[in-house]
């Protein structure tokens, strides 16, 4: 009875320690890591000593503006802090609301992965990348959180090349400035 109510309260402390550097993954609005994290799947399986948590069946990860959706989550940890975050299912699904007047980022694709280290969104499989009014596609997507470098690739052999939309500035005035003379024709 004592052992199986310190093993439980182990578990829930090392969900505890994982959950708290999950803040790791947030990329956009500050304010964000400051909120309270909420994961809801059909199962948890977590192994404290690999450093591995694995969420299964309709798992939902909100943080702030973050909106994670997928079949299934893994996430990797080391020294009590996230490295990687793989994300599977058909589609998996990533949003999360942009500081400033950036609107919104979200993604799809068969795959997310995230790596800590170099602040790396990688999409796989039939990927989808928006941001703000901004498309991106292709079979292959990473998106670098800090310098916000997008990377699109076509599989190779594949058919399916990449796809860009990109909008024109709103906030660009085109016309010359007031103290330029006009260029006659």
């Amino acid at each position: 009875m004592i052992r199986h109510r310190i093993r439980r309260i182990r578990m829930r402390e090392s969900l505890i320690v994982v959950l708290m550097f999950l803040p790791a993954l947030v990329w956009g609005l500050a304010s964000d890591r400051e909120q309270p994290i909420n994961i809801q799947a059909d199962s948890l399986e977590l192994d404290e000593i690999k450093g591995v948590s694995h969420y299964r069946g309709d798992v939902r990860f909100v943080q702030g503006s973050v909106v994670l959706v997928s079949e299934y989550v893994t996430v990797y940890s080391e020294n009590k802090r996230v490295t990687k975050v793989i994300a599977t299912g058909s589609p998996t699904h990533f949003s999360q609301q942009l500081d400033g007047e950036d609107g919104e980022m979200r993604a799809r694709a068969s795959r997310i992965e995230y790596i800590a280290s170099k602040e790396l969104l990688q999409l796989h499989g039939d990927a989808y990348l928006w941001q703000a009014d901004n498309q991106f596609t292709g079979d292959h997507i990473e998106y670098g959180l800090k310098d916000e470098v997008v990377m699109a690739r076509k599989d190779e052999g594949g058919d399916e090349r990449v796809r860009i939309v990109i909008q024109p500035d709103k906030n660009t005035d085109n016309s010359p400035p007031k103290n330029e003379p006009q260029s006659r024709k």
